[in-house]
C-alpha cells in the first residue's frame, strides 16, 4: 500500500533522478565540438535546423523551395557566429530540447517524425500557452525566416511584393 510518506519519497527520488539525468546530458553536451563543415553546430543540431526549416517553410504555390533544402543550417551556423558564447550555447541547447520534447507524446524525436507531423508539431509549439517557450520557438522561426527569405531562389519571388528589401 502506498502511503503519504512513500509517495513523497518516490516524488523526491523521481525529481532528483530527472534533474540528475538532465544535468548529466547538459554536461556531456555543453562543450561538444562542432562537426564539419560547421563552425558552431554539430550534426544533430544542424539536422534539427533542417527539419525545423522544412516544417516552417514547406514548398507551396509561392515558392517551390522547401526550407529543409535551403541550407538554412549553414545560415544558422553563420548567424550564431556573432553571439556571445553563452547565448550561442543556450540556443544550441534549445535545439536539443525541442528535438527531445516529442518523445513524450509521439515516441520519436522531432527529426525522426514525418514532415507533415513535424509541421503539426511546430504549429502546436507556436500556439502553446507558455509565453517564454512560444516566444523562443517564434524567435527561432524568425531567424530561419531571415535566411529563407534572402535565399537566392526565394528573394526574387519577394521582390514584386517588397521592392525596398528584395530589389
Amino acid at each position: 500500500m502506498l502511503n503519504r510518506r512513500n509517495l513523497i519519497a518516490l516524488s523526491i527520488s523521481l525529481t532528483a533522478s530527472i534533474a540528475l539525468g538532465v544535468g548529466l546530458s547538459l554536461y556531456a553536451w555543453w562543450d561538444a565540438p562542432p562537426d564539419q563543415p560547421y563552425r558552431h553546430l554539430n550534426n544533430e543540431e544542424a539536422s534539427m535546423i533542417r527539419h525545423l526549416s522544412g516544417a516552417a517553410f514547406p514548398a507551396g504555390d509561392f515558392s517551390p523551395l522547401r526550407g529543409d533544402r535551403a541550407h538554412l543550417d549553414r545560415f544558422f551556423d553563420l548567424f550564431i557566429e556573432n553571439m556571445e558564447t553563452t547565448n550561442r550555447n543556450l540556443l544550441r541547447f534549445f535545439l536539443h530540447t525541442l528535438n527531445q520534447t516529442t518523445l513524450i507524446h509521439r515516441q520519436k524525436r522531432f527529426v525522426e517524425l514525418v514532415s507533415g507531423i513535424q509541421t503539426q508539431q511546430l504549429e502546436s509549439w507556436l500556439s502553446v500557452d507558455h509565453p517564454l517557450f512560444r516566444n523562443a520557438v517564434q524567435s527561432l522561426v524568425a531567424i530561419l525566416g531571415m535566411g529563407y527569405t534572402t535565399h537566392p531562389e526565394v528573394s526574387p519571388l519577394l521582390n514584386p511584393l517588397h521592392r525596398c528589401g528584395y530589389g
